[in-house]
C-alpha cells in the first residue's frame, strides 16, 4: 500500500522536511555536494510517486527548484540514478535517522491520516476507459 497526503497533511510534511535539511544544512551539502538551497524550494520524493514512491518523511529531500529540475529530473520527469543515490545516502545517515525518531509524533500525527492507495487506482488514471459506443 502507498501512503498519499491530502493537502494539509501535505503541506505539513513539507514544512517539517524544509527544518530537517535546514538543521542539518552542514550534512546535507557534505553528502549532495551541492549547496543548500536559498530561497524557493521543491521537496524532492527520491523515489517518484509514479514509481511507487510514497509521501513519507524517508523518501523527501528539500532541493533548489533549479538543481530539481536540472539535475534531478533530465529524463522525461523520471529520477537521475546517481542523484538519487546520493540523496538516499544522505536520508540513511544518522543524522536523518536521529531528526527523524525525535520528531516521531509529529509525523505519525501527520500519517495517520494519509490516503493509502493500490496500483489499480493510478492505472485507471493511465489507462483510458472503453467508450460505451464501442462494442468491444
Amino acid at each position: 500500500m502507498r501512503i498519499r497526503l491530502n493537502d494539509t497533511n501535505w503541506k505539513k510534511l513539507k514544512k517539517l522536511i524544509r527544518e530537517r535539511d535546514d538543521e542539518l544544512k552542514d550534512l546535507y551539502e557534505e553528502i549532495l555536494d551541492i549547496p543548500f538551497p536559498q530561497g524557493e524550494t521543491e521537496v524532492h520524493h527520491v523515489l517518484p510517486r509514479g514509481e511507487g514512491g510514497d509521501d513519507v518523511s524517508e523518501n523527501l529531500i528539500t532541493l533548489d527548484t533549479w538543481i530539481h529540475r536540472s539535475r534531478f529530473h533530465v529524463t522525461m520527469g523520471h529520477a537521475e540514478p546517481g542523484w538519487a543515490a546520493v540523496a538516499r545516502k544522505y536520508l540513511e545517515s544518522e543524522a536523518v535517522k536521529e531528526w527523524t525518531l525525535r520528531h516521531g509524533e509529529e509525523l505519525e500525527k501527520i500519517y495517520a491520516t494519509a490516503k493509502r492507495s493500490r496500483m489499480k487506482r493510478t492505472r485507471k488514471q493511465c489507462v483510458p476507459k472503453k467508450p460505451a459506443w464501442q462494442p468491444f
